[in-house]
């Protein structure tokens, strides 16, 4: 419940300082208290108000707690109100409040500077403006209960401002309950998060793609790749296998051999490795000793050959002229 401050003033008896001051006025017929505005509180139980204190509260000047303190002004303290007590039925009051004045306060009393003072106290809203709990005093020199906080804290009214922009915010009548203002904020969330709902279930397609779509493209990008990557493979393979045929024919490497450089031409730059180890290694079978077919006969080069051709760049139907021309046999 939201509370709000108001003040009222009590005169300064005469004669030495009191250790008792009243703070509440003896109620009406009613069970309130009036200020000289007009407006009325409703008095709770003594007891609640005594309860409700729980440390010294200071009995400063013209209100400095509650107007310059919040600003970073100074607040001097004329006094503190060290305990609470409820009036008897003799008294002139409903709660006096027990004080240990500075000497400070004791100077501009007995100097005849202040001759009033006023507490303030916390009360809530709407017709009731129930007091809640006394939070300060003051010594000041206003009439006997003027409220002398109205500049400085809002009225009720004034209190109402922003209930009221907000009320018009959302489109509902000023006398709108605040309970029906939070009914009418909650069903704006709820709207807000049903439509964040269904944004997030059907997303911009300029933003988002579907699921299914994405794995799609996804599935088709990955087999072209490895497709790719096998062809490539497939090609490799092929060349390894050129060269290490054409290297055998030359007597450059044996058969028991083949798979370690099949193997070893396999990894990164294995292939230009071999060739260079080919290129100044010395015969050491007589695989290319040994004459071809005779072209002559079959009219027909094998593999091997066909491959050192394209290794070397010649023909095939030259590179029959030359091996007949070797061997002694005329090219078909």
């Amino acid at each position: 419940m939201k509370l709000l401050r108001a003040a009222l003033c009590h005169s300064l008896p005469s004669g030495p300082l009191p250790e008792r001051i009243p703070l509440l006025p003896l109620p009406d017929g009613k069970g309130r208290v009036r200020g000289a505005d007009g407006r009325t509180w409703t008095l709770p139980p003594a007891a609640e108000l005594v309860a409700a204190f729980n440390r010294p509260l200071p009995l400063d000047f013209n209100h400095s707690t509650e107007l310059a303190a919040p600003k970073g002004g100074p607040s001097p303290a004329a006094g503190w109100i060290t305990a609470l007590e409820p009036g008897s039925g003799g008294d002139d009051a409903y709660l006096y409040g027990r004080v240990e004045w500075t000497p400070a306060g004791e100077t501009a009393v007995n100097n005849r500077e202040y001759r009033f003072f006023s507490p303030v106290f916390l009360h809530s809203k709407g017709a009731e403006q129930r007091i809640a709990r006394i939070t300060s005093a003051a010594l000041h020199n206003q009439p006997n209960f003027d409220l002398a906080l109205n500049s400085a804290f809002a009225s009720a009214d004034d209190e109402d401002v922003p209930m009221k922009k907000i009320l018009a915010a959302l489109g509902l009548k000023e006398d709108t309950s605040e309970d029906d203002a939070v009914t009418a904020i909650n069903a704006l969330q709820s709207e807000k998060q049903t439509a964040l709902n269904a944004a997030q279930a059907q997303p911009s397609l300029d933003k988002f793609v579907p699921r299914a779509d994405h794995d799609a493209a996804l599935e088709r990008a990955t087999n072209a790749e490895q497709a790719l990557a096998d062809e490539r493979k497939k090609q490799t393979d092929a060349e390894i296998d050129a060269e290490i045929d054409a290297a055998l024919q030359a007597g450059k490497i044996t058969p028991a051999t083949k798979d370690y450089h099949r193997a070893a031409c396999q990894r990164e730059g294995g292939l230009a490795e071999f060739r260079k180890y080919v290129e100044s290694a010395p015969t050491v079978a007589d695989g290319g000793a040994k004459p071809p077919p005779d072209p002559g006969k079959s009219g027909e080069l094998t593999d091997a050959q066909r491959a050192l051709c394209a290794q070397m760049g010649i023909s095939e139907e030259d590179y029959q002229k030359s091996l007949a021309a070797v061997t002694g046999t005329a090219a078909a």
